[in-house]
């Protein structure tokens, strides 16, 4: 794989507003990622880069002079002026990989990648001009979400921590026995002893 120029990470980081990252949104039949961003040293850097960007795109335009540049691709949060709104959008052809924190792909649209799921999100910077010519700009393009924890999902327990829970001494009750639910699934599944 090549890495992208001047690709950055960001996160772990809460997803916040409108989402739609698995499965497209049904108005706009596109996909989104929306996050807010409160990192001054970050937003300074973009924009240098957006300046440079914009500088690039200028001799590239069929008629410079009347050619109309768009603003950064990021947008302050309203009454909070050190907090930034980031969106991301793409199309089906373009879609992001979207991973476990292990690094197993997720392609399930059910799985509930919301606003408050903590994320990484790989990205970068890149030009554009619109295909009539009239307007250029720059747009954040997303090229991997890795999911960290979904809303409400708090890290699982290992195996040890739910032991020390509820202490080390046995109860009575249900116990599990490989063996015969290994011959049990085996016959029918009604048979299964639990």
């Amino acid at each position: 794989m090549t890495k992208i120029k001047n690709q950055r990470i960001i996160g772990p980081i809460a997803l916040k507003g409108f989402q739609a990252i698995l499965q497209p949104s049904k108005k706009f039949e596109n996909y989104v990622l929306s996050l807010e961003v409160e990192d001054e040293d970050l937003i300074a850097s973009l924009e240098t880069e957006f300046e440079e960007l914009m500088e690039e795109l200028k001799p590239k335009l069929k008629n410079p002079k009347r050619a109309v540049p768009k603003p950064e691709p990021w947008v302050e949060v309203d009454g909070n002026p050190d907090v930034y709104k980031f969106k991301f959008s793409w199309k089906e052809t373009k879609k992001p990989t979207v991973t476990d924190a292990s690094g197993v792909p997720i392609t399930n649209p059910k799985v509930p990648l919301y606003s408050d799921s903590i994320v990484k999100v790989a990205y970068h910077l890149g030009g554009y001009i619109s295909p009539d010519g009239q307007s250029f700009g720059v747009k954040l393009y997303c090229d991997g979400i890795r999911i960290i924890q979904l809303p409400g999902a708090g890290p699982s327990l290992s195996t040890n921590e739910v032991n020390d829970l509820f202490g080390e001494e046995e109860e009575e009750g249900f116990t599990f026995d490989p063996a015969a639910f290994a011959a049990a699934g085996e016959e029918d599944d009604d048979n299964i002893p639990f």
